[in-house]
């Protein structure tokens, strides 16, 4: 059953694809036949069984992409980078959905998308850090000595 659910997002994704590359290349081999008639539902298990061949095919080539990463820490932006991302995604959404999307539309979704993601990512991976102990020097703004170094792991001579 993990099988199933673990690639049933991949399996969605790329049925069509498959279909259409299968619909070309029939059309490319052969004239399909006409819809409804037996030649027609003679190839439909024909048909099935390649759409579910090649999008397996595609599921297990892409499972290294859609296998989540394990999370050491979690890591959560603050709550103003987080009020700053939803803000910038809200506000060129409203955009695009009141002036239309062209190309300045286009730029600035991509634009806002852009720092939205870099901000809350760069937040929370800072956070992270500090909050193990790395880095934690920098962030209270202390230049490291010798008796206080990065690694807790270390003990101080």
């Amino acid at each position: 059953m993990f099988f199933l659910s673990s690639r049933l997002v991949s399996a969605y994704l790329w049925q069509v694809p498959a279909i259409v590359l299968l619909t070309g290349i029939q059309l490319l081999w052969q004239p399909m036949p006409d819809p409804g008639t037996g030649a027609w539902w003679l190839t439909c298990p024909v048909f099935v069984i390649a759409v579910l061949l090649i999008v397996w095919a595609i599921s297990t080539i892409t499972k290294r992409w859609e296998s989540p990463r394990p999370v050491l820490s979690p890591r959560w932006p603050t709550d103003a980078v987080t009020v700053t991302a939803v803000a910038l995604f809200v506000v060129q959404s409203l955009a695009i959905s009141s002036y239309g999307l062209h190309l300045p539309m286009a730029i600035l979704g991509l634009v806002c998308t852009t720092i939205a993601v870099n901000l809350a990512e760069d937040s929370a991976t800072a956070r992270s850090r500090i909050s193990a102990g790395n880095d934690a020097t920098i962030a209270e703004g202390n230049p490291p000595t010798p008796d206080r170094r990065a690694d807790p792991r270390v003990p101080p001579r």
